[in-house]
């Protein structure tokens, strides 16, 4: 994954077409990815990759509000 520079956290949130919204936030820790935390509505197919190192929270809920 390479390093981040001073980067050390980001956070963003993505509109889904049909409403609602997928959240996601990162920490690094040593210029690496260390763990992500993924929000994202239960019906809604997510394809995450990320290092093995990486501890991965996914929260599923019904839908998240409109964001905008």
């Amino acid at each position: 994954m390479g390093s981040h520079g001073d980067l050390s956290w980001a956070s963003g949130t993505v509109p889904l077409p049909l409403g609602g919204c997928i959240e996601v936030a990162w920490k690094a820790e040593n210029g690496e990815i260390a763990s992500l935390v993924v929000t994202a509505p239960e019906n809604t197919e997510l394809d995450i990759r990320v290092a093995a190192a990486c501890s991965i929270d996914i929260r599923r809920v019904s839908r998240l509000p409109e964001h905008g």
